[in-house]
């Protein structure tokens, strides 16, 4: 309460396999949708009844997501996964269409993670057993060869001399500063965190 908050921290989000960076822009637009739309709906507190849907929802879905006729718990009512996606995906739209102005490609983003909701040949994990099955059914030599591909990918990145230049002068410098902090510690970090939890 005396602090407020900082940052949210968004959980349960893996990263892209396929990507050489666990992410791309199209993702991060999608969750910059995600983010305000949950932001802006009106929603009651969850009570246990719904944080236990939640948890079983979370289950299924983990477990079984890309099962046809897959269905969720919501108000003790069984509802059809793609439908309850649908709802979702319909008024996340009216958030997208506000930011394309400020950021385009945003109602693409939307479009593209929605598409995983209609056919599950889209999604990273059907992705990745297709990966795992044209390496012989090995998960090790799949996970090796998108390694390989993004290793080749980033040797490939051209590093401009200003920007390496920079980077490297900001390394230096975390260094001194680094030593600079520790050096005018006056209490050890057990005493810090005791006195920061008190406060």
């Amino acid at each position: 309460k005396e602090r407020g908050v900082q940052y949210i921290e968004v959980r349960c989000l893996d990263l892209d396999p396929f990507k050489p960076c666990g992410i791309d822009e199209s993702q991060i637009k999608f969750l910059d949708v995600f983010l305000t739309y949950c932001l802006l709906s009106e929603q009651d507190k969850i009570d246990d009844i719904e944080c236990d849907e939640v948890a079983e929802n979370n289950k299924r879905v983990t477990q079984h997501g890309r099962e046809e006729n897959q269905t969720l718990l919501c108000d003790n009512q069984e509802i059809p996964l793609t439908k309850k996606a649908d709802i979702i995906f319909n008024q996340m739209s009216e958030v997208a269409h506000i930011l394309e102005e400020f950021e385009p490609g945003t109602v693409d983003a939307l479009k593209e993670q929605y598409k995983k909701v209609q056919d599950n040949k889209y999604t990273p994990s059907y992705l990745f057993l297709k990966e795992i099955s044209a390496h012989q059914g090995s998960f090790l030599k799949a996970s090796n060869s998108l390694a390989n591909r993004h290793k080749a990918y980033f040797k490939n990145l051209e590093l401009n001399d200003n920007v390496l230049a920079q980077y490297t002068e900001l390394a230096k410098q975390s260094v001194v500063d680094q030593k600079e902090i520790e050096q005018s510690d006056t209490i050890d970090f057990d005493a810090f965190l005791t006195d920061y939890l008190a406060n």
